[in-house]
């Protein structure tokens, strides 16, 4: 038995405690396929001389393999930075096409994935949510507590400051936490429950804000609530019973609508 890995995981487990107020306190977001599009880095592979048939299924293919190299180390107990594990998807990948990529395009398509393109609705969204939490604020009683937005990412801290930077959207967000303080990848408990430790609130004032399914099942396990953006009107498909509390088309929707939800 891992008794530290145990230990830390019952330090956790105490900010688990349900509470009678389902306010919400903090939106955590999702980085990758939530605000920014992962697709974007296929703009990048034409000018670094690489050619694929279809280029769509080679980037898929390697953010999934990323994904389940990050999901083999939480079993495994094990540890790896995820922009390394996106280096080690993307080799996989590559062979899989047939391809032999340098390491100058190796280094080229990693730096791609630092200036990824926000989803058109992202940065209106985050305006209209910020813009409301500033009018609850400003409209607020004395000591009516404020709403914090945190961005809760896979990648390394200091990746996703560059990349939310680049991407005009780091304005936007109170702090980031990263899955690496806990060297644990979501939807592992321990990244979710890192946000009640780190800003001392009940996982339950908590809602994660996400447009991956298996995000919303880890965060709904250790009791959040949650939101799914469901661009493009995807179906669940899910054979596992998968209810989000919140849906929207977007990130703007939410913010059309994030009165629902205070």
């Amino acid at each position: 038995m891992n008794l530290p890995y145990l230990q830390k995981t019952l330090s956790l487990l105490k900010y688990c405690k349900p509470t009678k107020s389902l306010m919400i306190k903090a939106f955590a977001f999702d980085l990758f396929g939530t605000l920014v599009d992962l697709r974007s880095v296929s703009k990048v592979f034409s000018k670094i001389n690489i050619k694929i048939n279809n280029l769509m299924l080679f980037t898929e293919i390697w953010q999934l393999k990323q994904l389940q190299y990050a999901w083999l180390l939480n079993f495994t107990n094990g540890y790896d930075p995820f922009s390394e594990l996106s280096i080690h998807a993307l080799k996989f990948t590559a062979r899989l096409f047939g391809l032999s990529l340098s390491d100058e395009q190796i280094s080229k398509l990693s730096e791609a994935k630092l200036n990824l393109d926000p989803f058109p609705d992202s940065k209106k969204g985050l305006e209209k949510l910020n813009e409301a939490r500033r009018r609850r604020k400003t409209a607020g009683t004395e000591g009516e507590v404020s709403v914090d937005f945190i961005l809760l990412s896979n990648g390394e801290a200091h990746k996703s400051n560059i990349l939310l930077s680049n991407s005009h959207l780091r304005k936007y967000f109170d702090y980031i936490i990263s899955a690496e303080e806990v060297r644990k990848y979501k939807p592992s408990p321990e990244p979710y429950l890192l946000i009640s430790k780190n800003l001392n609130l009940q996982i339950s004032q908590i809602s994660l804000v996400s447009s991956h399914l298996w995000d919303i099942a880890g965060a709904k396990s250790v009791g959040m609530q949650t939101c799914w953006i469901n661009r493009e009107d995807k179906k669940t498909n899910e054979e596992i019973n998968v209810k989000p509390d919140y849906v929207f088309s977007s990130v703007e929707d939410m913010g059309d609508n994030l009165s629902v939800m205070l």
